[in-house]
């Protein structure tokens, strides 16, 4: 047996080398690391996929889901329970279940994960001849040994006979093991873990000189268990304790754990297969464990597998692959460029006066009472203003219909002012200010510009402004009903761009629906458009090109050049304009935001390159996530702040985690829970430490939110330090100067009512 200080030259030698659970050795503590969890979908069939995280509760799948490697050995040629461990030369070794009914387990090796060795069989029970299974294969690295100990569940039928009649079909299994050093030579087989019952999916974690065994109790008598048990031992080779308590809830089956230490906390993750998802608790000393399933996120369809940490860089080679890049961790800065806001918006609309952006969009869902406005002197860091025009109590007529304000086009007009042309209802209406900001005054007598019987059986919506070379202004506009026959429409203005300079004409090309957009490119005129409904994946971008502002236009050979992309979570693009910085084209449109749900009119704003080819064309726009500089590669967005961890009282939705506030990324919020009586979002720095200032970003900027913010240096005594409870403010973003020590923060909400819009997209302390 080896001593406890046998057991700590085993950890110091292992270092930060990730290998299947132990791999949890590898804190957070060190930037350069980052977390994959290996997993099979169904019955395995498909191969081995793999998940990334930074914080161990939001998962993102990889290689846009699809397998990383197929199975191609065993009896059944099955991929499940994969388990992965990276030996000393930087090599990952791979062990899985290759048949619910052999003597063998499958093994591959990779470095990369995207080229791997032969895959082969080891025969680890073909000794002796009633072995029914080898099911849940680990895999550990051993630095004293320098081998690898591999071990499994298997049922002997003649063994263990006074248990028999505990498991299912008559299983029941014990854990054996294996050692290689090379995995060519293997040790016999040896019983590894008995504890007096029948068990399966044992796992290890090394933690304060002690191992621990997560394994799954499956007795069947005198009523079936299917919980997870824990039993410790001095060192790997044990013998181990079982400690007598259950760890996972009790009214729940489950499988499959497997565990990783990140920062303070072990999380130990399991397959909770009679509720159809996945699990994870949370403990700071292995005693006392904490269910926070609710903030998981995790691929749909995932079943068993291993979380290990990798080097940020094998993560960054993965991501590349798809087209993607990381985020920045918690507390970093990230400039992250998709979405472009913090909030839902559509039909965007761009103005540029000395150096500053003035961004105009319809606010969601399906409009407001007025517009959405936002400033920026860098493209990045952007403040939500308020209006005083166009409401919908100013803009109303006859015609207006629904009255919902939205679909805005700003442009700087041959008169020296700033013009509008806005869709309330099913009409539009004109506006004029001397400021991007302005006031803004009604530039039409109080009526609207294009009323809703102008052209009946269509929608007189979503007019665009275009000013050409010569100071010539036009008006393009239309839409369809039920989602089809849309018809364009253009005008050209007088300079007040109010009046109608001649006859209108119907300019409508090819697969029209609504949104039209005029950009001029080397003497060229393209009239761009969206197609489909918004509310879906249909929704795209299509263009034509003509010789005059107003046609006639021929759909371009490439047309549509921006589509949904599902795999990699773009969905609906499209009512879009086009700004140029810096001699390059950007594409601002507005797309479903993250993750689809069932309001389909939740959209944000992204910004993506617009290029043409050496004929004229336009190229196929590439949505991204994430980067984009908009040209201006010096900016990034001031969102730096304190490192923090941070916890809820619950969320809406479990992709809405409290982790999200610190992601410097716009397509993630925390969302309070519906109907609470109070909920509060709490923020952990780690030590006491002065802070100065801190930034919120509100889930919707036009919605004033009640609450206060409080402190605390032990988390039980708590004061008051920023209190709106009586005087609720709206804006983005809200920044609060202070001058307080102190290790926790917390912003509580109280009575928080169903639909009550309250979320937060960031919050940074300085």
């Amino acid at each position: 047996m080896k001593t406890r200080s046998t057991l700590r030259r085993f950890l110091c030698a292992l270092g930060a080398i990730a290998f299947g659970s132990l791999g949890a050795i590898a804190t957070d503590g060190d930037d350069e690391s980052l977390y994959l969890f290996s997993y099979f979908e169904d019955n395995g069939q498909d191969g081995l996929r793999l998940a990334w995280s930074q914080d161990g509760l939001k998962w993102h799948k990889l290689n846009d889901g699809q397998s990383f490697l197929h199975p191609q050995v065993g009896e059944s040629k099955l991929m499940r329970d994969p388990c992965l461990a990276r030996g000393p030369d930087g090599v990952y070794h791979m062990v899985w279940t290759d048949s619910w009914h052999s003597k063998t387990i499958g093994y591959a090796s990779t470095r990369d994960f995207v080229t791997w060795s032969e895959q082969k069989e080891i025969p680890v029970m073909a000794h002796e001849s009633t072995a029914v299974n080898c099911w849940a294969p680990e895999i550990v690295y051993d630095a004293e040994g320098e081998q690898f100990l591999i071990f499994w569940a298997t049922t002997l039928p003649e063994k263990f006979t006074e248990t028999w009649y505990e498991g299912e079909n008559h299983n029941n299994h014990r854990i054996y093991s294996t050692t290689t050093k090379d995995f060519q030579d293997f040790t016999p087989t040896k019983l590894f873990f008995e504890p007096g019952f029948n068990c399966i999916d044992s796992t290890l974690l090394i933690e304060n000189d002690q191992v621990y065994m997560f394994f799954k109790d499956e007795s069947n008598y005198p009523s079936p268990m299917k919980n997870l048990r824990l039993a410790i031992a001095e060192n790997v080779e044990g013998p181990y304790t079982v400690v007598e308590d259950y760890i996972t809830p009790p009214d729940s089956w489950v499988e499959g754990p497997t565990s990783v230490r990140i920062g303070d906390y072990v999380y130990l993750y399991f397959d909770a297969y009679s509720d159809g998802n996945y699990g994870v608790l949370r403990s700071k000393n292995l005693k006392e464990w904490v269910n926070v399933s609710s903030e998981l996120s995790m691929p749909d369809g995932i079943r068993h597998g291993t979380a290990f940490s990798v080097e940020k860089e094998i993560v960054d080679a993965l991501l590349a692959r798809d087209g993607k890049e990381l985020g920045s961790l918690s507390g970093e800065a990230s400039g992250s460029g998709n979405p472009l806001l913090p909030g839902y918006f559509g039909d965007p609309s761009v103005v540029e006066l000395d150096g500053t952006y003035y961004l105009y969009a319809t606010l969601d869902p399906w409009g407001g009472e007025t517009l959405g406005c936002w400033e920026s002197e860098n493209l990045k860091d952007w403040t939500y203003r308020v209006l005083n025009w166009p409401t919908k109590e100013a803009c109303s007529s006859p015609t207006s219909n629904a009255n919902r304000v939205w679909a805005p086009s700003v442009v700087s007009g041959p008169d020296g002012l700033f013009h509008m042309i806005v869709s309330v209802g099913s009409e539009m209406w004109a506006g004029v200010a001397e400021h991007p900001l302005g006031p803004w005054r009604d530039a039409n007598q109080g009526k609207p510009l294009v009323p809703g019987d102008y052209r009946p059986g269509y929608h007189m919506i979503d007019g665009e402004y275009f000013i050409d070379d010569d100071g010539k202004a036009f008006l393009y506009w239309g839409s369809g009903l039920n989602w089809e026959n849309g018809r364009c429409w253009a005008v050209e203005l007088e300079a007040d761009l109010v009046t109608f300079a001649g006859e209108v004409q119907d300019v409508t090309p090819p697969h029209f629906f609504e949104a039209p957009f005029m950009l001029k490119h080397n003497g060229d005129y393209y009239l761009m458009y969206s197609e489909g409904k918004t509310t879906d994946d249909t929704y795209k971008v299509h263009y034509a090109i003509g010789e005059s502002p107003l046609g006639p236009f021929h759909l371009a050979s490439n047309s549509p050049i921006l589509v949904s992309d599902e795999s990699k979570n773009i969905l609906g693009p499209g009512h879009h304009t086009v700004v140029e910085n810096e001699g390059q084209h950007y594409v601002l449109y507005h797309r479903h935001s993250i993750p689809f749900r069932d309001n389909p009119m939740l959209r944000q704003i992204c910004v993506d390159e617009l290029n043409f080819d050496e004929d004229g064309l336009i190229e196929a726009v590439v949505p991204t996530h994430g980067e984009s500089d908009f040209g201006l590669s010096s900016a990034v967005r001031e969102l730096a702040g304190l490192p923090a961890r941070a916890s809820a009282s619950g969320s809406r939705f479990p992709s809405a985690s409290p982790d999200s506030v610190l992601d410097d990324n716009f397509a993630t919020r925390w969302q309070a829970p519906d109907s609470s009586d109070e909920a509060w979002l709490q923020l952990d720095l780690g030590e006491v430490v002065s802070i100065k200032k801190q930034i919120l970003l509100p889930e919707y900027a036009w919605v004033a939110m009640s609450f206060k913010i409080e402190y605390s240096l032990d988390g039980e005594d708590w004061a008051v330090l920023i209190d709106h409870i009586k005087h609720p403010v709206s804006g983005s973003p809200l920044v609060f100067e202070s001058d307080v020590r102190t290790r926790l923060l917390r912003i509580v909400f109280p009575e928080v009512q169903e639909e009550s819009k309250i979320g937060i997209f960031e919050w940074k302390v300085f």
